[in-house]
């Protein structure tokens, strides 16, 4: 029988200063070298739960009933819709139309005074999110930059536009409208110095953070409030805890300062639920312009959702360019699994290199008139498209995948050289020269190739056009 994911209201974000805990469970260290701790107190760590209890006999050894807990949440991941396969998500936001739909979100930072209740165990207070942000970057503007900073790099990695809203003070909970954010910022003082902050799910997205610490230096950029801030947001946008808490996801239960932002599995798990930044553009009709002629550029981080997802993009074309286009997959092995209770163990082996075989194709501008197609390669290999010729106008390149139900990135290389840019480059390598005086004269007086002033005949006045734009 499958079994269900239990809905969680809050997630809290844990780690910070070194201190001691009673009993002789370890904690993190300081900022500057925040390890995987052995245990965390159980009040501080609101996790995802197996949807069962178990019971154990008496005197049974703790790491024994890890290696319980964690063998038969591997079980239960593996009867999941996705196999368990990496980054762990809950509720998407209710304007997105199912995975890989694109959003926007608005956010505002709450007025200080406005009362904040204890939605997670380490009190209540008024908001000095005003107050914090002024004595820790030098001004409220300035603290407010580095937010709108957190939002942009989300933002760049995913289908989530945001816009910053001013907030009319309602009262704390209150859903979003045009007066307040669907994400509203706040913070006071938490009762606990090791508790960072905490952020509902959706559709609740409002963040809390802890005023009674440190938010960084200038020294590090803030690298300490930065990393805060987006594993919070990541909260914000339907993304749990993932282990093992090892410095190399964002979206680990304990903070990292070993990185800056959002990292490979935590960049799949905002794709999955809404898309990477050239979404919507599922046909022809909406693909997204990309480049022109003697422009080369690369799309990255890209991605194939699931098997529904089809990736558009348009180009433009002088007459003799060339295109060279390349899908690269990305990925790597690694190790992902959901938190259990107060435990982050290894998880499952990933790759996420391989997740769908990608097939690479390029249309002429309806949509349907095939110019090349690369299929070759197994998944995890890139598929290219070289040194294609084009006449002058729009084309179209097509990214698909396979049948998984899950995420796989790729990068997206293209260039169009600039061409000859005359008409008169009847065979398209980008030269006007003897080659295409040879077409011309080989068709001299009927129509078709070589009638450049489309005219239906081919004489003197098209042979003075190829002459007048003569390269050598």
């Amino acid at each position: 029988m499958q079994l269900a994911r239990p809905a969680l209201l809050v997630a809290l974000s844990l780690a910070a200063a070194a201190a001691t805990v009673a009993g002789g469970v370890r904690q993190a260290q300081s900022p500057e070298g925040i390890d995987e701790p052995a245990r965390q107190p159980r009040r501080f760590a609101l996790a995802e739960r197996l949807p069962f209890a178990m019971c154990f006999m008496p005197g049974t050894p703790e790491e024994e009933m890890l290696a319980v807990h964690e063998a038969t949440l591997k079980h239960w991941l593996s009867l999941q819709e996705d196999g368990g396969v990496a980054f762990n998500l809950t509720t998407q936001w209710s304007f997105a139309s199912g995975p890989n739909s694109p959003i926007t979100l608005r956010w505002s930072i709450a007025p200080d005074g406005l009362f904040i209740p204890d939605n997670a165990g380490v009190g209540s207070g008024a908001n000095s999110i005003n107050a914090k942000l002024a004595s820790t970057f030098g001004s409220v503007e300035a603290g407010k930059q580095v937010i709108r900073e957190g939002f942009a790099q989300w933002a760049a990695i995913s289908g989530v536009t945001y816009v910053e809203v001013a907030d009319d003070g309602a009262a704390w909970g209150s859903p979003g409208s045009a007066t307040r954010g669907d994400v509203r910022i706040g913070s006071h003082g938490f009762n606990n110095a090791n508790v960072l902050g905490y952020n509902q799910f959706p559709q609740d997205g409002d963040m809390v953070l802890n005023a009674a610490i440190s938010w960084g230096t200038p020294a590090d950029d803030f690298l300490f409030f930065r990393n805060v801030f987006l594993h919070e947001h990541g909260h914000g946008l339907g993304i749990l805890h993932v282990c093992p808490a090892n410095n190399t996801k964002l979206m680990e239960p304990f903070l990292s300062t070993a990185f800056f932002g959002p990292q490979h599995d935590d960049i799949r798990a905002v794709q999955r639920h809404y898309g990477d930044r050239w979404e919507p553009n599922q046909s022809p009709a909406g693909a997204e312009w990309i480049a022109g002629p003697g422009e080369a550029i690369e799309l990255t981080p890209a991605s194939i959702a699931d098997s529904t997802d089809d990736d558009w993009y348009r180009i433009d074309a002088a007459a003799g360019s060339t295109l060279d286009v390349v899908a690269v997959p990305v990925g790597f092995t690694y190790n992902s699994g959901s938190q259990i209770f107060i435990f982050c163990p290894a998880g499952s082996t990933v790759n996420s290199l391989t997740v769908h075989n990608l097939r690479l194709r390029v249309y002429a501008a309806d949509g349907t008139t095939l110019l090349a197609d690369a299929n070759a390669n197994p998944a995890g290999q890139p598929e290219s498209v070289l040194g294609l010729k084009l006449a002058a106008g729009s084309f179209l390149i097509r990214v698909t995948g396979g049948a998984a139900a899950n995420i796989q990135l790729y990068d997206l290389e293209v260039a169009v050289s600039k061409g000859s840019g005359s008409p008169a480059d009847l065979n398209l390598d980008g030269l006007v020269n003897g080659a295409d005086l040879s077409i011309l004269l080989g068709n001299w007086g009927g129509p078709g190739l070589g009638d450049l002033n489309d005219d239906g005949t081919i004489d003197g006045a098209d042979l003075s056009i190829l002459l007048g734009d003569w390269t050598g």
